[in-house]
This record gives structure tokens, C-alpha cells and sequence, in this order.
């Protein structure tokens, strides 16, 4: 995937975090900063080829040491912002390792793939003979993981479930029949 996608996906499916540990805008924000600044760091294991091929680098796209990139990332960036964003440090490693299983799962659908540790040896997967550069498997997956960012924005705008503008017309829709949801 391109970096764009990474970073939009990431933040996207990280989200959840904030879902599941109550919508708040800040961390909203937090989370976006998070997702930035892990996808740089795992792209940065990126080499060209002298036939200008980019390889994607074993020690930054390997599952698990991916996985522990990002929760290293994710607590110094908690030490460092918690401050300024009031976010729980649950919050940012549960975010930093969904960040990273957004970025691996960007890679194995591309023919490029992702590294597996298996008994000591490095094997390549990829599910896909796509290139990273294809703009419709780019799009597909920010469309895909973009889903609980709106949630989370629905979410916040609107705090409790009985102002949702649906569940509004639905009741009055409900009440001219004499049916009440209460």
C-alpha cells in the first residue's frame, strides 16, 4: 500500500480503541498523530533496488516485530502526550498494535507481502499479485477501514442512541401506530 493508505487506514481501524474506550475527539486526534508517525517508521524499512524496485525490509514488515515496533512507538508517543491529550495508556497500545495489524494486512494483500517468523526463518506471504501503487486496491482499502472512523464521528456528534436522527423518525414513525419504544 501506498503510505497515504497506511496512514488513513491505520487510523481508520485504530479508531475502534476509542470506540470501545468511550468517543472523544482528542483522542481522535491522539490516535491520527499515532498512526502517522508508526507508518513512517515501519515504511522506513523500505530499500530500493538498483533496478528501482522497492523491497519492503524483513526487520520492519516481520508480523511480530512489526507489532512491537508499534507498541514501542505507542507508549513513548503516551509519554510524551498524554499530557497534552488525556488519553489512557490502554487506549494507545491497544491503537498502536491495531495500527499495526492495519499496515501488515495493507502489505499481505500486495504481491510485495509480509515476512513471517517460522522456526528461526523468514518467509514471505502476500495473498495478492497487486502492486502497492494500484489506486483501486488503495482506495478499497482505506474504503474498508475508514467504516469504524465513522462510527466514532457518529458516535461523538451524537451521544446518546435516542438522538440519532434514524432512531428520531423510527419512534415517531413507531408513535403514529401507538407503539412507543420507552
Amino acid at each position: 500500500m501506498k503510505l497515504y493508505s497506511h496512514i488513513i487506514g491505520g487510523f481508520g481501524l485504530a479508531s475502534l480503541a476509542n470506540l470501545l474506550f468511550g468517543s472523544d475527539l482528542w483522542a481522535l486526534t491522539y490516535i491520527f498523530i499515532s498512526s502517522t508517525l508508526i507508518n513512517i517508521v515501519i515504511d522506513m524499512g523500505h530499500r530500493k533496488l538498483p533496478n528501482g524496485r522497492i523491497v519492503r525490509s524483513p526487520y520492519t514488515h516481520e508480523a511480530l516485530t512489526c507489532i512491537l515496533i508499534s507498541l514501542f512507538i505507542g507508549y513513548i508517543l503516551w509519554l510524551l502526550l498524554e499530557p497534552v491529550y488525556g488519553v489512557s495508556l490502554y487506549l494507545s497500545i491497544y491503537a498502536s498494535a491495531l495500527i499495526a495489524v492495519s499496515h501488515l494486512f495493507g502489505d499481505l494483500v500486495t504481491k510485495g507481502g509480509i515476512y513471517i517468523n517460522v522456526g528461526g526463518a523468514l518467509h514471505r506471504i502476500s495473498i495478492s499479485t497487486l502492486s502497492y501503487r494500484d489506486p483501486k486496491l488503495n482506495m478499497m482499502f482505506i474504503t474498508i477501514q475508514i467504516i469504524p472512523l465513522a462510527l466514532n464521528l457518529i458516535t461523538i456528534q451524537y451521544n446518546s442512541i435516542t438522538e440519532y436522527p434514524s432512531y428520531v423518525l423510527i419512534d415517531k414513525l413507531l408513535s403514529v401506530y401507538g407503539i412507543t419504544s420507552n
